[in-house]
């Protein structure tokens, strides 16, 4: 025996399905409709009825809905149909001057806010030429050409399409369907979808209807498509700094340089003003420190006396240039990053293991996003671990390095310009 048909505005393989029970009494035109039905309008074939088809040679032709409508699958499977919306689709009558959304518009309802439709039609424009229902069909299957469009997948995760307005909520209710309860899928709207305009629709659909794990959905699927270069490119960026710090805590060269510079400052200064080191922000001050005759600077001299008596110091340039790299990077910020990365990753894993992720039951049931997001979860989990012993580690390596030069690890602002303060040093003795 088939399966029993399913209620009216449902999507079967990409055919809405148009069935109508027999006991509301439609008319006997309507009812030798079959269920599977264009998606569009198609061209009309003008024909002239038999009006006794039982004593006929169409008496035959599929007696029962039943294997009418088995006929009408078949040919669906086969393409057949799809190939003869294909090549008939009517063509649509249009207003000058008006747009087809303002004339579809006119006779549908509009529940959510103007802002959020036009943000729909913004978002969603690669789609434009699809009905409603295929659009749904395509973020619901989490088609590729869905989680593969950035613009599209920042849309889905807004804050407007996670939380419900009291307002919208209300009207939308009788639209929808509860896809929590036991019989989802066999249930009844109260009223027709269709009635709605092309935005509500796909609103009512996704955010609405699976308003109850829909930001979790939509961070899981995210998460598949930026795992990867996310990893690349905040880990890159950790193992810079842990590579310049190093190369700042092994640059002999530079310290010799430093030393220089602290020696002769103590030669020229008074008693008082004698020091045993000196901050970084001091480097600074070198080149406006000016000869009597304007014409060279302390910055000038410390540059001549390495390059005519300690050439072998020279190398300091090579040795920490990659500070230069690194002179804008806010290292606090990628910290951040890094563990809003981790953070990321461990609660999509907590949403599928026993959270808004965990229920199958109660999703759409025609939602892939399971089979998609856990598909990636063991190698997002690695990295995960990977990412942490990075961070560690830079945190570390940084904290370490400005203790080293004298700097205060706790202070914003010399957290923000410690690699700035050597690359400008650095820039001003190769080019000043």
């Amino acid at each position: 025996m088939p399966p029993p048909p399913p209620p009216p505005g449902t999507v079967i393989g990409g055919w809405r399905a148009n069935y109508l029970a027999s006991q509301n009494g439609p008319s006997h035109a309507m009812s030798l409709m079959p269920s599977i039905r264009p998606k569009k309008k198609l061209k009309a074939l003008h024909w002239d009825k038999v009006d006794t088809p039982q004593v006929t040679v169409w008496a035959s032709h599929a007696p029962t809905p039943q294997e009418k409508e088995e006929k009408y699958t078949e040919l669906a499977k086969k393409g057949v149909l799809d190939e003869v919306e294909r090549l008939f689709m009517a063509k649509e009558t249009k207003i000058f001057g008006a747009g087809t959304g303002a004339k579809q518009r006119k006779d549908k309802k509009q529940i959510i806010s103007n802002d959020l439709s036009k943000n729909f039609q913004i978002a969603l424009s690669k789609f434009s030429q699809f009905p409603a229902e295929d659009v749904v069909r395509r973020i619901i299957h989490c088609d590729p050409e869905i989680l593969d469009n950035q613009v599209v997948m920042d849309f889905l995760q807004r804050d407007e399409l996670c939380t419900i307005p009291e307002n919208v909520s209300k009207l939308m209710a009788t639209y929808s369907k509860d896809w929590t309860g036991p019989d989802a899928a066999s249930s009844e709207r109260e009223q027709d979808p269709g009635e709605l305009t092309r935005e509500d629709q796909i609103y009512l659909f996704t955010a609405f209807e699976l308003n109850h794990y829909w930001k979790a959905r939509m961070r899981a699927l995210a998460l598949t498509r930026t795992f990867e270069p996310d990893y690349e490119h905040l880990s890159a960026k950790l193992q810079d700094v842990v590579r310049v710090s190093e190369s700042l805590r092994d640059s002999v060269a530079l310290m010799n340089v430093l030393g220089l510079i602290l020696d002769i400052g103590n030669f020229m200064n008074d008693a008082n003003k004698q020091a045993q080191g000196f901050k970084l922000s001091s480097l600074a001050r070198l080149g406006m420190v000016k000869d009597d005759k304007n014409e060279t600077t302390f910055a000038d001299l410390v540059e001549r006396i390495v390059r005519n008596q300690y050439p072998e110091w020279e190398g300091f340039v090579d040795e920490i240039n990659g500070v230069i790299g690194l002179q804008k990077l806010n290292v606090d910020q990628l910290r951040t990053d890094a563990k809003k990365y981790i953070d990321n990753i461990k609660n999509v894993q907590a949403s599928l293991d026993a959270g808004n992720l965990s229920d199958s039951k109660k999703f759409h049931p025609q939602d892939r996003v399971s089979q998609i997001t856990q598909r990636s979860m063991k190698d997002a989990r690695r990295k995960a671990e990977q990412m942490q012993l990075y961070l560690d580690e830079m945190v570390k390596s940084y904290d370490d390095i400005m203790v080293f030069y004298g700097e205060d690890n706790t202070d914003d602002g010399a957290r923000r310009d410690f690699f700035a303060k050597l690359a400008a040093f650095l820039q001003e003795w190769k080019y000043g």
